[in-house]
């Protein structure tokens, strides 16, 4: 209500999560209450899925659709099957019949597993509403973690790369970049019993980040910060874990505490629960941009307000599903040189706030995002973006989102881990790009290895760390991510100027 410039008593009509369930219904009705005070007293409340069921993740998508058409002809959608009042569900639930409510805004709410809550505001066309101009800022970086095969911190990956170490470890008999996790003190033994890998790799590099930039955190704090999670192959550790035994034993051998860990968004509801995060919770999955893509949501969501500071997340863990599927692709590195990618796994975690934030809080400044572009170039039977048009698209666009000329860039990280199809098309992207004025180009993942949808997240992170000890008048740096199915994003950031810098 406060993004669209509405106040309570303007809306008349809300599509409510609506589940029908003991635990949900009643929550919901004390949280509109709380959020539209007296005004909810005369609200139209109803259900879309009390008609046409759960959609699951495409709910969002019908239920709005709904309360648009609601707002346009006028009329409050039924709530079906309704049996009568409840005393913890005390609102008007529209029951059985449809019936005509005129009004200008209309509320569409929807929750998920792992505490994701969501909220759009809707107007009827011809109201003459509009919302408030944002209240834009800079964005900057303010805390970085960075745990993989090369141990705990941006420093370990740095020293890494400088002395070219080899990838260590091995799943399902391939060489891969295994991560050694140490959860203590983050998780106790008892928190972590039903958690897969993902979520305590997620929480361990989050929490770190959260340190690294003097934010609190913890499970007895209650923080405005939010999560913004990427992840590529997702929690497929916990999918075959609660799979397997189903396939081979039948439904009683399904393990429904386990459950919760197969959904893409666990994760991150874990990190918001453990850490004391009450923010904007979200989960992006773009293949092997989802880092940089997590990057470039949160950036969005903080300068346009919608929250002070975030954490934006990357993971993934590989396990012998992940061997299998990328061999079977012919995209698998078996030995050093081959020309395909060296899978790796990682878990990097970025601090973002808006600058007038940090600043309030005299926080270390690390560098600021200027701009990002994302592209798709999507040739069917080909598995990536081979001649580097998508690339060059989202460079181009970063550039123009942040105001600058390929002259100014000073460095240029590449997503190039060693996959030849996939580095030759980014090195012809570049060479469109900037010509005889190359910047000087990175490419950590080459040394690092792939760590799929953390990987933009892992080289935004080292260039965070490279601009943050450079000269101030340093040009900005570049950063590419690419993805199967030919997705690209690129991330521009600067110097923090001498005012930030604390």
């Amino acid at each position: 209500m406060r993004l669209a410039g509405v106040a309570p008593a303007d809306v008349g009509y809300l599509n409510g999560h609506g589940t029908g369930t003991d635990k949900n219904d009643p929550a919901e009705t004390k949280a509109i209450r709380l959020a539209l005070g007296e005004a909810a007293n005369g609200l139209a409340v109803s259900s879309t899925k009390s008609v046409i069921g759960h959609l699951l993740g495409a709910a969002g998508a019908a239920e709005a659709l709904v309360t648009a058409r609601a707002l346009a002809c006028g009329v409050a959608p039924p709530t079906a099957s309704y049996l009568g009042p409840d005393r913890d569900c005390d609102l008007d639930y529209v029951p059985i019949d449809a019936r005509p409510v005129r009004t200008d805004v209309a509320l569409s709410n929807n929750f998920a597993f792992g505490g994701s809550n969501a909220c759009l505001a809707l107007t009827r066309a011809g109201s003459g509403r509009r919302p408030p101009a944002p209240d834009l800022d800079a964005v900057v970086v303010t805390g970085l973690a960075v745990l993989g095969p090369a141990g705990d911190g941006v420093a370990a990956a740095q020293e890494a790369v400088s002395r070219k170490a080899p990838l260590t470890g091995e799943v399902a008999g391939v060489r891969v970049g295994t991560m050694a996790l140490d959860p203590e003190p983050y998780l106790s033994r008892k928190a972590r019993r039903r958690m897969d890998r993902l979520t305590v790799a997620s929480i361990v590099a989050s929490a770190k980040a959260l340190a690294d930039a003097k934010l609190p955190s913890g499970a007895d704090v209650e923080s405005p910060a939010g999560i913004v999670f990427g992840t590529g192959a997702g929690p497929v550790e916990a999918m075959a874990r609660f799979t397997r035994p189903l396939l081979a034993e039948g439904a009683a051998a399904a393990d429904p505490g386990w459950f919760p860990n197969t959904v893409y968004n666990q994760a991150a509801g874990q990190v918001a629960q453990h850490l004391g995060l009450r923010g904007p919770t979200s989960t992006v999955s773009t293949g092997h941009a989802s880092g940089a893509t997590a990057l470039a949501y949160g950036y969005d969501l903080l300068r346009l307000g919608h929250c002070e500071a975030l954490v934006c997340t990357a993971t993934d863990i590989v396990d012998d599903l992940v061997v299998r599927a990328y061999r079977d692709l012919g995209l698998l590195s078996l030995t050093p040189g081959d020309h395909r990618l060296p899978l790796a796994e990682g878990s990097v975690a970025v601090v973002l706030e808006r600058r007038r934030h940090a600043q309030a809080r005299s926080a270390r400044v690390l560098a600021e995002i200027t701009g990002y572009g994302a592209a798709t170039h999507v040739v069917p039977g080909v598995d990536w973006d081979r001649d580097g048009v998508a690339t060059g698209r989202a460079m181009r666009a970063a550039l123009a989102d942040g105001g600058a000329e390929p002259a100014d860039v000073s460095a240029l990280w590449l997503a190039a881990a060693g996959l030849s199809v996939a580095d030759q098309a980014e090195r012809r992207a570049a060479q469109a790009l900037f010509g005889d004025r190359m910047p000087a180009r990175h490419a950590p993942k080459s040394v690092l290895g792939e760590p799929l949808g953390a990987s933009g997240a892992l080289c935004f992170a080292l260039a965070a760390a490279d601009l943050a000890t450079a000269d101030p008048d340093t040009g900005p740096a570049l950063v590419n991510s690419m993805s199967l199915g030919g997705a690209s994003v690129s991330l521009l950031l600067r110097t923090a100027t001498h005012e930030e810098v604390r």
